[in-house]
């Protein structure tokens, strides 16, 4: 490969081989970067879905506890936060959905 010819034990006498040969590592180092970048974005996205889900099944339980499913105001509360967090799960998949690739 084309970085093989930066190895060390390269004995390529061309004149432009130092220069190419730090084009190629500084092309692989970048892209390491991005992918590093890349693969901490999933991480950050999947922990923010994983919060999000689970208080959207906290809110579902506590939906279900009569001293909540009779207090209208808190059940408008609850299902505002509800759909809050709908929206920005859908966001956070496709997020994922392009991470993951």
């Amino acid at each position: 490969t084309d970085t093989d010819l930066c190895s060390p034990g390269s004995r390529s006498g061309r004149h432009g081989k130092s220069q190419r040969c730090k084009t190629l590592l500084a092309a692989k180092k970048e892209e390491q970067a991005l992918l590093r970048k890349k693969q901490n974005e999933l991480k950050k996205t999947e922990a923010r879905i994983h919060e999000l889900e689970t208080r959207d099944s906290e809110i579902d339980a506590l939906m279900e506890d009569e001293e909540v499913f009779t207090d209208v105001a808190k059940c408008i509360e609850l299902s505002t936060e509800k759909a809050v967090i709908a929206e920005e799960l859908e966001v956070l998949y496709e997020m994922w959905e392009t991470l993951a690739e």
